[in-house]
């Protein structure tokens, strides 16, 4: 997602008049780095600062709201890092409204965390340490980041190497931004992940079974 972007952006489809003569909202609920629709325990829905309804989507990630008059609707949910979003949706026409909700969104901009990445001085370099444990698998991998001069980022991970593009180090921010919000529980499968800076040593644990930030991270940066 890009910085300063915010993608729970709202699309519409217009119809020519609807039957009732009042408008309507449709919400796909999702997680927007892959389109892949996911599950979502509560969504509060506001008109004009007041509650409107409160839908208990769970499984069913395509929400409907019929029968909507004017005026300004706020969407409110937890997203995947446990952070109460708000999504803005303005109704001033009667046509049918599509939403696309991001359970993954995060506004980058407002965070105080400061990533590692932008902490480093030059021949600085930290390491990251990725290890998951499931039912049926196990595995680790690794990356190091080191700053050798002014502007100059590169990434070693696993047999790869590549000098990082403005685009890789913001995408890399990004990770270690999401990453600080893990330590959840609840599935089977659990990441285990090891920041290394400095000599220390910081210890998170990823039992989200939905964020799979070093997979990600790994395809924006090497592409696959």
């Amino acid at each position: 997602m890009k910085k300063g972007a915010f993608y729970l952006l709202v699309n519409l489809i217009f119809f020519s008049n609807l039957a009732n003569g009042k408008a309507k909202m449709i919400i796909s609920i999702q997680d927007c780095r892959n389109s892949q629709l996911e599950y979502l325990s509560e969504l509060k829905v506001l008109k004009d600062g007041k509650i409107f309804k409160i839908l208990n989507p769970k499984y069913e990630n395509q929400q409907s709201l019929k029968n909507l008059e004017l005026g300004t609707y706020s969407l409110v949910y937890k997203s995947l890092f446990e952070k109460e979003t708000t999504q803005i949706v303005k109704i001033t026409e009667y046509i049918s409204y599509k939403v696309e909700l991001c359970t993954n969104f995060i506004d980058y901009e407002k965070e105080t965390y400061k990533p590692i990445i932008n902490q480093l001085k030059e021949n600085d370099s930290y390491k990251v340490e990725m290890s998951s444990q499931g039912c049926f698998h196990s595995e680790k991998d690794s990356f190091t980041i080191t700053r050798k001069s002014q502007d100059d980022y590169y990434i070693h991970w696993s047999d790869k190497s590549k000098k990082l593009s403005e685009k890789d180090i913001e995408s890399i921010e990004h990770f270690e931004i999401e990453l600080n919000y893990m330590n959840r529980f609840g599935c089977t499968t659990v990441d285990t992940y090891s920041v290394v800076y400095n000599g220390n040593s910081n210890l998170i644990l990823d039992g989200s079974c939905g964020w799979d930030g070093f997979i990600y991270l790994r395809k924006e940066i090497f592409g696959k």
